[in-house]
């Protein structure tokens, strides 16, 4: 029950925050600054939604950026994962 109490910030964050930020309807250059930046930088809308809009409609001009990105949450994610402690079978 404990992880469940843990997520909900997580889930809250990114669902207030992250989400509007990600100007995933809009460019993130129509948000005010710092904001469109910011929206970019989280998971796992903004970039991803960047990457898909470079990928379809500019043929990858500007993919650059958000594949770091998502690369860099990706492997953010594996190395908590990694170091996260782990209960004994018993």
């Amino acid at each position: 029950m404990d992880d469940v109490v843990a997520a909900d910030p997580a889930g809250l964050t990114f669902l207030l925050i992250a989400n509007p930020l990600s100007a995933a309807t809009s460019a993130p250059e129509l948000l005010p600054q710092p904001w469109g930046a910011l929206g970019q930088a989280l998971p796992p809308r903004g970039a991803m939604v960047s990457l898909l809009r470079s990928v379809a409609y500019f043929d990858r001009a500007a993919a650059t950026m958000p594949l770091t990105v998502l690369g860099s949450w990706t492997a953010a994610v594996l190395v908590l994962w990694r170091s996260a402690p782990t209960e004994a079978a018993g």
